[in-house]
């Protein structure tokens, strides 16, 4: 088979679950023989805000920093372009194969001359977001790219409303390597356990009601949580929750693994990692109607879905869970289990590598 030459376009390195999908791909090309380049924008000047926030408390305002940790978790290289606002054809080596992973990096890929590669889209969410012009991200999916999605909603979407037909579905997975735990009892003290982030999109208001009112009906129940950002006024973490904030790899297996149920209350994800993750390490999910957790959960099986913004359901299917007899948690948790492993990151690398292939062949 060709080895190609592939060039990835991130926006900047970062701590997201899409960052961390990316990187993944990039690790298993590279694996497999092709050549393979990442780049993002590095260092960004402070803005004005924030410069006049650092002479107010007297201190000097630094350049804001990537993070590549997901990246280099995979021996992937990022090389970044310092103090520009987008990658243009000088940052990128000429190559067959040219990857968009963000509507900014569409927008850039799609000005490149045909020496830089057949122009690709890696769609992971569908990203109609308030912080972003809805115009031109709309503009991006009817860009002529051939375009992979990361679930099947995602596919859907660029079908139905940007007609693009044939759209190649290749889901995420866990790294079992990492997330994986052997058989266990149901605490004697239920655990319940979620991801906490900042952005509105992820829900963690919804999960925090939901979580208040499962402990009206179990006072002492523990909670656990981490996030790539600190907890703040805005959105307090529950009384008595353990927080790790960047846990490595290993810490966040142990968290999963120590909870009974695993809880998502958010908006809108394009494939959300964590309730795969948990999954794996034998835990249940309840979580919203997203992507990731559509594609994974059976209702009563190995967890439940419930509405965007139904907090109360969202505590009423984790109070099950959580409520149940230690055979029938096994039960589920063994279920969770066998789903995670169904699926496999080599099944999504081969089918990533295929698409490629595709692209080349397809006419744009």
């Amino acid at each position: 088979m060709k080895k190609l030459k592939i060039s990835f376009v991130i926006y900047r390195p970062n701590l997201s679950g899409g960052a961390r999908v990316t990187a993944k791909h990039a690790q298993m090309l590279k694996q497999a023989g092709h050549d393979v380049t990442v780049t993002g924008l590095g260092k960004a000047h402070p803005s004005i805000r924030e410069r006049l926030r650092a002479l107010k408390k007297g201190r000097i305002a630094r350049d804001i920093l990537a993070y590549d940790q997901h990246f280099k978790d995979v021996g992937i290289e990022v090389k970044t372009i310092d103090y520009k606002d987008k990658i243009d054809a000088h940052d990128l080596p000429d190559a067959d194969i040219v990857i968009a992973t963000f509507w900014r990096t569409a927008e850039w890929v799609n000005a490149l001359p045909a020496n830089k590669g057949r122009k690709v889209y890696f769609v992971q969410s569908h990203e109609i977001f308030p912080q972003f012009p809805e115009d031109r991200v709309r503009a991006t999916y009817k860009m002529p790219m051939y375009k992979i999605a990361i679930a099947k909603w995602v596919a859907r979407i660029m079908d139905t409303e940007y007609d693009s037909k044939n759209v190649r579905v290749v889901p995420n997975s866990a790294d079992f390597s990492i997330f994986n735990a052997p058989e266990r009892q149901k605490n004697k003290t239920p655990r319940i356990g979620f991801l906490y982030a900042h952005a509105s999109v992820k829900g963690v208001d919804v999960t925090i009601k939901a979580i208040e009112k499962i402990r009206q009906t179990i006072p002492d129940l523990e909670i656990a949580s981490f996030g790539s950002v600190k907890p703040n006024d805005e959105l307090p973490l529950p009384n008595g929750c353990e927080f790790s904030h960047r846990p490595p790899q290993e810490k966040i297996r142990d968290i999963y693994a120590s909870c009974d149920l695993w809880i998502v209350g958010s908006r809108i994800e394009g494939f959300h990692l964590p309730p795969i993750e948990a999954m794996a390490c034998r835990t249940p999910v309840v979580s919203t109607r997203v992507g990731g957790p559509e594609d994974l959960i059976v209702d009563g099986k190995n967890g439940y879905i419930v509405d965007i913004e139904d907090d109360d359901t969202l505590a009423a299917r984790g109070l099950e869970i959580l409520s149940s007899s230690p055979e029938t948690w096994k039960t589920i948790s063994q279920a969770a289990y066998e789903t995670a492993i169904s699926f496999s990151w080599p099944e999504a690398g081969k089918k990533f590598e295929q698409a490629l292939f595709e692209a080349i062949e397809t006419p744009v």
